[in-house]
């Protein structure tokens, strides 16, 4: 399992989506990642493959749909569950741990809108009331 220490995390909604991003900086514009998901999917999107989870780490080019198979939510880690091959990454980055530097728990935020996409996106999410 791949682990990296973050020192922000933050969900937001958008009028279409809602997100959950996880980063060195506040603004995203070092290491980080991101998971999105729309409210709502047109035809275009099933057919496309992008009526899921988006998951992108550092960079667009490592950024895909329906890829995220399980989220653990720990009071100061996210692990995430995922399929590294579609995002060309190697496969010791999964699943990719998520524990948060000086955060002795997640937000309440942060941890219902990723259990409001899990939930929508079908996916399995373990709630662990435990530090990672």
């Amino acid at each position: 399992m791949h682990s990296q220490k973050f020192k922000h995390a933050s969900a937001s909604k958008g009028d279409d989506y809602e997100m959950v991003a996880f980063g060195d900086a506040s603004d995203g514009s070092s290491d980080y990642v991101l998971l999105q998901l729309a409210y709502e999917f047109d035809d275009q999107d099933r057919a496309t493959g992008m009526d899921g989870i988006y998951l992108e780490i550092n960079d667009q080019a490592h950024g895909a749909y329906k890829i995220v198979r399980r989220i653990e939510v720990f009071l100061n880690a996210v692990i995430i569950h995922f399929s590294s091959q579609q995002l060309k990454l190697p496969d010791t980055l999964n699943p990719f741990c998520i524990p948060l530097d000086d955060v002795t728990r997640l937000s309440p935020d942060v941890c219902a809108t990723l259990a409001g996409m899990a939930c929508r996106a079908g996916i399995d999410l373990e709630n662990k009331p435990t530090e990672y």
